[in-house]
């Protein structure tokens, strides 16, 4: 990663952040701002591309995961609970 790709990437997490947290996914907000908060301290980007796929994927397949993608299918806003 170069110096002139961090400050876009940085960026674009917030940006998901900031849509995680509009829409109150709880366990996909978390994961997202420890995201965040050790994207500066990882000078790795493929480990922080891991993590970030592996917390893609608990959140998914998490109670509130499900929940959000049968609401996008039936039309409705999500009923988040945190699980």
């Amino acid at each position: 990663m170069t110096e002139a790709t961090e400050p876009v990437l940085l960026e674009e997490t917030k940006g998901n952040l900031r849509i995680l947290t509009l829409n109150r996914a709880p366990l996909a907000s978390a994961q997202t701002k420890r995201l965040v908060a050790r994207a500066g301290l990882l000078a790795d980007l493929e480990q922080h591309l891991r993590d970030e796929l592996e917390l893609a994927r608990r959140a998914l397949t998490s109670q509130d995961g499900r929940e959000a993608v049968k609401a996008i299918f039936e039309k409705r806003k999500p009923e988040f609970t945190g699980r």
